[in-house]
């Protein structure tokens, strides 16, 4: 009978471990919290929808600052300076793909996101390729890997 009873509980375990998935409607909720922080320019906002240790990898041409790895602390810094003096913010994400890993507990998304920025009375116009995993981590869906292809 202790063997029956310990087969059981380790059979169940992983069920009671992971009553958390994420699905199609957590990540497009996710991205569009993110849109909406980004567009509002709000760096915490931003920051609070990312894992501690996220990672960003952001490839640019040398003119707009080349090849990135910046870790949560980095990014923070980017983001301020970045949105210092901008004007007018647009952002428009287009999902290409979502995969949600078979345990439900991250997924990867592919996007298009185009963005423009009005500065000194100049608009930026920028298309950027975009890999994402979020990560459920206390029963949150947060990203914890960005990785962007940024053209003019």
């Amino acid at each position: 009978m202790p063997r029956l009873l310990l087969t059981l509980l380790l059979l169940c375990a992983p069920l009671l471990q992971a009553t958390e998935r994420l699905d199609e409607g957590r990540v497009r909720q996710a991205y569009t919290q993110m849109q909406a922080a980004v567009a509002a320019q709000d760096v915490e906002a931003v920051l609070a929808l990312m894992t501690a240790d996220v990672q960003v990898q952001i490839q640019a041409p040398a003119d707009m600052g080349g090849e990135l790895h910046l870790g949560r602390d980095e990014y923070r810094e980017l983001l301020v300076q970045g949105w210092d003096g901008v004007e007018n913010y647009r952002l428009e994400v287009d999902i290409q793909q979502i995969e949600i890993a078979a345990d439900g507990q991250s997924a990867r998304i592919d996007s298009l996101n185009r963005e423009a920025m009005d500065i000194l009375g100049t608009t930026l116009m920028m298309n950027i390729e975009q890999r994402a995993t979020l990560r459920l981590a206390d029963e949150q869906a947060l990203f914890s890997h960005i990785q962007a292809v940024t053209r003019p």
